[in-house]
């Protein structure tokens, strides 16, 4: 009341002023709020993101991620049941779609990898060393665990690719997609050739699945499922002490604002 009484005189305005400023004073603020809401949110009532920002794609000019070999290690990622939940509540579902984008652009950045696709839930990357994919893969994984009970699938492959007029093409991604479709919610599941490729790293354990039908391959094929540690730290942030490097890196995800969207599903 003691700022209306200030204004009121000020501007000679009539008694009722009083109310009506005290009126506004209280509503401004939640109005405000309503209005931020709306205006981060589409048409259709889902969360806006920066999604478009975000390094997908490339062009023929651009470095295409690959070893000497000119082989690309392929990550195909999706969320076991992304489509059940779409069905229940399909806004909490689109918003955990687009937030995943988000989760997973660091991570791609901090291994070197280039965001090709996301179809739906599903997501297709690419590296130039099988290492960092599969390092890549377990530290969103072990993430993911604080963003939702909705679990990872997720198949890795080593093949050519080919960039055509902006297009990725190559019988590799429908074999990772296809080996994505093996893994169990929750695992990271990989081809031989990934296998082998990371073979010498004290830090990834692997565990043969057997021999398996791969959709696109001929015959039966060797998969192998990778360890889920409680924490993984990569090789690199390991110091000659074994003490693990503290992350500097203050380019992170916050997973805190995300669980707040997300919560509840």
């Amino acid at each position: 009341m003691q700022v209306a009484n200030i204004i009121v005189p000020a501007l000679h305005l009539p008694d009722w002023s009083n109310t009506l400023i005290l009126i506004l004073l209280i509503l401004g603020f939640p109005i405000a709020m309503i209005f931020a809401w709306l205006y981060d949110r589409t048409s259709a009532g889902f969360v806006k993101t920066d999604d478009e920002s975000l390094d997908e794609g490339f062009t023929e000019k651009s470095t295409f991620p690959q070893n000497k070999d000119g082989q690309s290690t392929i990550v195909y990622i999706d969320i076991d049941g992304f489509t059940r939940l779409l069905d229940q509540d399909e806004k909490k579902a689109l918003d955990l779609m687009h937030y995943k984008h988000k989760v997973f652009q660091p991570f791609i950045e901090k291994y070197h990898g280039l965001l090709i696709k996301r179809v739906g839930e599903g997501t297709l990357c690419v590296f130039a060393d099988a290492a960092k994919a599969v390092c890549f893969c377990l530290e969103i994984q072990q993430s993911w665990k604080n963003i939702s009970p909705l679990k990872l699938k997720i198949g890795i492959h080593i093949d050519k690719l080919i960039v055509e007029h902006g297009d990725i093409m190559g019988k590799g991604i429908k074999i990772a997609s296809n080996i994505k479709n093996i893994s169990k919610p929750g695992s990271i599941c990989i081809s031989q050739p990934v296998s082998i490729q990371i073979a010498d790293r004290p830090d990834i354990h692997t565990e043969s699945m057997g021999n398996q039908t791969i959709e696109g391959l001929d015959g039966d094929h060797e998969l192998y499922s990778i360890f889920m540690p409680e924490q993984f730290i990569p090789m690199e942030e390991v110091d000659n002490a074994g003490i693990p490097v503290q992350n500097t890196n203050t380019n992170k995800t916050n997973y805190t604002s995300i669980l707040m969207w997300i919560g509840g599903i």
